[in-house]
């Protein structure tokens, strides 16, 4: 079995470049496969080498790229649903000697779920709704999270049919974000009015969830390809709960910051029956979560450039940012 190389679908952007720095930090090369639309952080990385292409039009570009060595670990940052999960594990069928996928989901899959509210929620409470009546209440809701929650529930349930590991998460924070909630969090921090609004919710304020951080998924990554035989679906988030007005207490550092019920939050927005359990991640991993007030503190820190602003604006608007290259390893000196 080839050593020390992964596939990595996605990559260059977020979640991804966290996940690639990490394995690149431990002594992995990395092959990523992409659109190439995003200007990859690792241009030049000799480590690192590109195939462009894009999965969703050309899906027999993933089974080439996977038929094509033999891999220590495959990485999945851009499955949404059953289709795009079953073009790879086809590919890896095929394959002499089949290695460990780790998949890249979400606590959404909750919204497509038998309603569960407790204080928090472990692997195990995901249990798709089949009744009429469940499903037509999870889609009152909000629709457009049982859609997405449910296409990567079937996206899970496909991957367990493998060796793999699906990783589950919440908001995410941390640099090169690609969404922008947490910059729309520091600039109402910085007016003074932060929106607390979570749909069907009473007490926005109040609602309580889970936050991760993107450097602990890198980490989280790495600990499930080379962890013995790891349960198929693991939560990873920082391990404290936190609200809304928690939250933003946190980015504040003790500015004055009022709540406004009228305006959606731009973080936990969603509202799945309380936050995630990472109980069975710290058994199973080697691996432990970032502390969230350091989480949000290093977060914070890296907005204070314009260039990281611009960034991630840019691609939370759709469109294509200036490049932000990652330092270049050092050599080491030979005495």
């Amino acid at each position: 079995m080839a050593q020390n190389r992964v596939l990595v679908l996605g990559g260059t952007q977020f979640i991804g470049v966290h996940i690639v720095r990490e394995l690149l930090a431990q002594g992995y090369t990395i092959t990523l496969l992409n659109r190439g639309v995003t200007p990859s952080p690792f241009e030049g990385d000799p480590r690192v080498r590109q195939i462009t292409a894009d999965r969703f039009e050309d899906r027999d570009a993933v089974s080439e790229a996977i038929a094509s060595e033999e891999w220590s670990g495959v990485v999945d940052t851009t499955c949404f649903d059953v289709v795009d999960a079953s073009t790879v594990v086809d590919a890896i069928a095929g394959l002499k000697t089949r290695p460990r996928c780790v998949y890249i989901s979400t606590d959404s899959v909750f919204a497509a779920c038998e309603r569960v509210d407790k204080y928090a929620l472990v692997e195990a409470d995901a249990k798709r709704a089949t009744s009429r009546q469940a499903i037509a209440e999870l889609k009152r809701r909000d629709s457009y999270q049982y859609g997405y929650g449910s296409a990567k529930l079937d996206a899970e349930e496909v991957y367990a049919t493998i060796d793999s590991v699906s990783l589950r998460l919440p908001d995410v924070i941390g640099p090169r974000d690609n969404l922008g909630g947490f910059l729309d969090l520091i600039d109402a921090v910085g007016r003074g009015r932060v929106g607390c609004a979570v749909k069907h919710v009473a007490d926005g304020k109040s609602h309580v969830g889970s936050i991760a951080f993107a450097p602990d998924v890198g980490r989280a990554v790495v600990a499930a390809l080379t962890a013995s035989n790891p349960p198929k679906v693991l939560h990873i988030a920082c391990a404290e709960p936190v609200s809304v007005s928690e939250l933003a207490a946190l980015v504040a550092r003790g500015r004055e910051c009022a709540l406004d019920a009228a305006r959606k939050a731009p973080l936990l927005t969603v509202d799945i029956g309380g936050p995630l359990c990472v109980n069975a991640a710290l058994s199973a991993l080697d691996w432990r979560p970032t502390p969230l007030a350091d989480a949000v503190r290093e977060t914070v820190a890296w907005y204070e450039t314009a260039e990281h602003r611009s960034y991630t604006r840019a691609l939370a608007a759709g469109k294509t940012p200036a490049a932000l290259v990652e330092p270049k390893p050092k050599r080491q000196r030979v005495i």
